[in-house]
C-alpha cells in the first residue's frame, strides 16, 4: 500500500498534539496503542500485538513444518501501519522460504489483503460513528407490528420515519456527511478519536457501513425502544380528540376537538408519511362546504352523499363507503375525484389504476389515506372482495422476502374513491358500501381553471372539513336516526356534522336510504339469479325444496341464451352460492330466502316466500319495501322516499 508521506511538525490525527514522532498512518505511538485496541473490541481479534518483530521472525524460523508455522502466526495481529507491515512481511516471507513451497501466500493469507484489511476497518469504525451520531439526534421505537422507526429531530419538531425506508438512510449518509465537514474544518467531534487511525475521513459512508447502521438501530428500536402507535395523515386520540397531519415541511397538525379545531406544533401522535404524501394548506376559518359544488359536476339530489362521504374521511375510525362516481365522457369524474381527495389527502399521483393484486392494494393503502381508482372499466372478484375489507376494516397478509413462513401483515381501514363510465360495482357486498353518483352532461370547462379556482378556495373548504368533523364529534352520540341501515357508524358521523354540511336537516339521510334501494336494485338488476327468482314467484307466495329442483323449476322458464350464460349456475350449489349473496337484496324488496335440513336425513332445504317487510319492520305504511320491489318489476329508477326507513 502506498502511504503519502507525512510532513513534519503535523499533529498526531487523534490526539491533534505535536512534536512526536509519528506513524505512516498519522499516528503518534500513544494513539496507535488506543487504534489497535479499538480494533480487538470491535473486531472481535484477541491476539497479541507484534511488540518485537524480530522475535516473531525468530518464533517463525524456528518453527517446525507448515503446521508450526501457522500456529505461532496464528497467536499474533498484523500491525497496522502500512511501512512496518511490509517491512515484517519481506522478513517472514524470508525466514519461511527453505520451508514451504509458497511463503508469500502463506504469509498473505495471514495479513489478508491490505484492502480487505482497510475496507473491513472503516465499515466497522463508519458503522459506530453512524450508530452514535443517529442515537444523539433521534428517539428510537416500534410499532405494534414490530417495525423499527425513528423520532428524528429537526430544529424545534420531531418527524417520524420507518428505518428500512430510503429516507432513513439518506439521513444518516447527511449526519455523517455533516460531520466529516466539520472534522474537516477542525471542528472534531469527541466520537472521531475513537476512529483517529483510519485514513482521512471521506465525506460519504460505504454502502455496507450504512447496512450495518440500520441493522443496528433497528435492533435498538424493537428491543429497547417503546412501542408507540403510528398513523397516516389523520389519528384519534382517546375518545374526543383527532389530529390531522398538515404534511407540511415542520409536521404541524390540526387538532379536532368537539368545540372546535386550532393549528398545533408537536401533537402529541406519532404520524408518518409515505413519498408521495403532499401537503395541505393553511386552514381557514369561515369556509362553507358548500362551495365546493363550485368545482364538481352533481346534481342537487346528490349533493348531501357527497359532503357525507367527504365528512366522513374525517373520522379516523372508519368505516368509509366508497365513492363510485359514474357517467359518460366529459362528466368531469376524474375532477371531481380530485377535489375530493384533495381536501384530506393530497397526493401524487392523486389517482391510480387497478392494483394487480391484493399485496399491491395493500402497499398502496399503507402510503396514503384515499384509495382514488380512475377510468375502471370493471372490477374483479378479488378486488371487489379486498376493496370491502379496505372500507370496513381488515386485513392483508403477504409473504415477506426471502422467507418461506413468514408474512408481513397490515390492517387498515380506508375512503375509497372509484369512477368510470359503467357501473364497476355489481357484487351486492360492494354496492353495499358504496355510494353511487350518476354525474350529469356539463358544459366543458378548462381543467387548469377548474384547479386554479380551487386553490384559491382550497384553506376555506379544509376549514369546513374541519368544523363538520368537529360537529360530528360533538353530536354522533346524540343523534336519533331511528333504525340503523348498514354502514351505521359513517351515518351516525355524516348525520351528526349535517347543520355544518350545507344541506337541510334531514338531507342526508333521505338521500343515502334512496341511494341504497338504487343500489339494492343495480344488484338484482345485473344477476341473472336475481331476476329470474323474482320472474318465478310473480304468480307464487312461497315455493320449498331442493336447490337442484329451483335450478331445475328456474331453468324451465329461462331463455337459452340465459342457460348458457357463465353467470348462470349449472348445479344445486352453485345456485345455493348465488342465493346466500342476493339473500339481502332478495329481503330488501320482499322475498325471504331461507336455508335448512329436514329428516332423519338432514337433507339441506331452502325455501322462497314472499314477505310483508311492514309488518316485520318499523316502516312506514306508505313506502313497503313491496313498493321497492313493484318499482324494480317495472324497471323504472327510485325516487328519494320521505320516510325514515333503511333499506337492510
Amino acid at each position: 500500500m502506498k502511504v503519502p508521506p507525512i510532513p513534519e511538525g503535523d499533529p498526531c490525527r487523534l490526539c491533534q498534539q505535536t512534536g512526536n514522532p509519528l506513524d505512516e498512518s498519522g499516528l503518534c505511538k500513544e494513539c496507535l496503542k488506543s487504534a489497535q485496541a479499538f480494533f480487538e473490541t470491535q473486531m472481535g481479534d484477541h491476539r497479541a500485538n507484534v511488540d518485537d518483530a524480530d522475535e516473531l521472525v525468530r518464533l517463525v524460523s524456528e518453527a517446525k513444518g507448515v503446521e508450526g508455522i501457522a500456529e505461532v502466526l496464528g497467536q499474533y495481529r498484523p500491525p497496522i501501519g502500512p511501512m512496518e507491515l511490509n517491512v515484517l512481511r519481506e522478513r517472514l516471507i524470508k525466514a519461511i522460504t527453505t520451508k514451504v513451497k509458497a511463503p508469500a501466500k502463506m504469509i498473505d493469507a495471514w495479513i489478508g489483503t491490505p484492502t480487505a484489511r482497510d475496507d473491513q476497518a472503516m465499515v466497522v469504525a463508519e458503522a459506530s460513528l453512524l450508530c452514535s451520531l443517529a442515537l444523539d439526534n433521534c428517539t428510537l421505537f416500534h410499532s405494534p407490528s414490530g417495525e423499527p422507526y425513528a423520532a428524528i429531530r429537526v430544529e424545534d419538531h420531531e418527524e417520524n420515519h420507518r428505518l428500512t425506508k430510503r429516507y432513513f438512510e439518506r439521513w444518516l449518509r447527511k449526519l455523517y456527511f455533516d460531520q466529516a465537514t466539520a472534522n474537516k474544518e477542525g471542528q472534531r467531534a469527541g466520537l472521531l478519536g475513537a476512529i483517529g487511525f483510519l485514513p482521512a475521513m471521506s465525506k460519504a459512508p460505504q454502502a455496507q457501513a450504512v447496512r450495518d447502521a440500520v441493522a443496528q438501530l433497528a435492533a435498538i428500536a424493537l428491543f429497547a425502544g417503546d412501542e408507540n402507535e403510528v398513523h397516516y395523515r389523520i389519528a384519534p386520540f382517546g375518545r374526543e380528540l383527532i389530529y390531522l397531519d398538515l404534511g407540511s415541511k415542520v409536521w404541524n397538525a390540526v387538532e379536532i376537538t368537539p368545540t372546535g379545531w386550532k393549528v398545533i406544533d408537536n401533537p402529541p401522535v406519532r404520524f408518518v408519511r409515505g413519498e408521495g404524501m403532499l401537503a395541505l394548506p393553511y386552514p381557514e376559518q369561515g369556509g362553507d362546504l358548500a362551495t365546493l359544488r363550485n368545482f364538481v359536476n352533481i346534481s342537487d339530489e346528490d349533493w348531501p352523499l357527497l359532503a357525507g362521504h367527504v365528512v366522513g374521511q374525517f373520522n379516523p375510525a372508519g368505516p368509509y363507503t366508497i365513492l363510485n362516481l359514474v357517467g359518460e365522457h366529459g362528466t368531469g369524474k376524474s375532477t371531481a375525484a380530485e377535489c375530493v381527495r384533495k381536501l384530506i389527502d393530497p397526493y401524487t399521483p392523486l389517482h391510480r389504476g387497478r392494483p394487480r393484486n391484493e399485496h399491491e392494494l395493500a402497499i398502496s393503502a399503507e402510503l396514503s389515506w384515499v384509495m382514488s381508482y380512475d377510468n375502471l372499466g370493471s372490477i374483479a372478484e378479488w378486488l371487489s372482495d379486498a376493496l370491502c375489507r379496505l372500507s370496513t376494516g381488515g386485513g392483508f397478509g403477504a409473504r415477506m422476502l426471502y422467507t418461506d413462513d413468514e408474512e408481513r401483515r397490515f390492517e387498515a381501514t380506508r375512503p375509497i374513491i372509484l369512477n368510470g363510465i359503467e357501473d364497476v360495482a355489481t357484487r351486492g357486498d360492494l354496492l353495499d358500501r358504496s355510494i353511487i353518483i350518476n354525474l350529469p352532461h356539463l358544459q366543458v370547462r378548462p381543467e387548469s381553471e377548474i384547479r386554479q379556482a380551487f386553490e384559491k378556495a382550497w384553506p376555506e373548504l379544509l376549514g369546513a372539513c374541519l368544523d363538520a368533523a368537529s360537529m360530528a364529534l360533538r353530536r354522533r352520540y346524540t343523534v336519533e336516526i331511528g333504525v340503523f341501515p348498514r354502514m351505521a357508524d359513517f351515518t351516525r358521523w355524516a348525520v351528526a356534522a349535517e347543520p355544518v354540511m350545507g344541506v337541510e336537516e334531514g338531507a342526508f339521510l333521505k338521500a343515502y336510504r334512496a341511494n341504497r334501494r338504487h343500489a339494492n336494485n343495480l344488484v338484482l338488476e345485473m344477476s341473472l339469479v336475481g331476476a329470474a327468482v323474482m320472474e318465478y314467484l310473480k304468480a307464487r307466495a312461497q315455493w320449498s325444496g331442493s336447490a337442484g329442483e329451483l335450478l331445475k323449476a328456474l331453468n324451465s322458464e329461462a331463455s337459452e341464451p340465459t342457460q348458457r350464460a357463465q353467470e348462470w349456475p349449472k348445479a344445486g350449489h352453485a345456485l345455493t352460492g348465488k342465493l346466500k349473496r342476493l339473500a339481502p337484496n332478495l329481503r330488501a324488496i320482499g322475498i325471504e330466502v331461507t336455508f335448512g335440513r329436514i329428516g332423519h336425513a338432514r337433507a339441506r332445504t331452502l325455501t322462497l316466500t314472499k314477505i310483508d317487510t311492514a309488518g316485520k319492520r318499523e316502516v312506514h305504511e306508505e313506502d313497503p319495501d313491496e313498493e321497492a320491489y313493484r318499482e324494480y318489476m317495472r324497471d323504472s329508477q327510485l325516487e328519494n322516499p320521505d320516510d325514515e326507513t333503511p333499506v337492510f
